[in-house]
């Protein structure tokens, strides 16, 4: 699931999903919950 977010970063003309609210805010939701789920699951 990382390398698809990092795939969509930017492309071949600048575009970045951080210029796009709805993708940004989508990508924000994913990385407070991939975070707090990786805290979870330290050993």
């Amino acid at each position: 699931m990382i390398n698809l977010v990092i795939s969509n970063v930017g492309n071949e003309n600048g575009y970045s999903f951080k210029n796009d609210e709805i993708l940004d805010k989508q990508f924000n939701n994913f990385r407070k919950k991939y975070w707090k789920w990786r805290s979870n699951n330290l050993e």
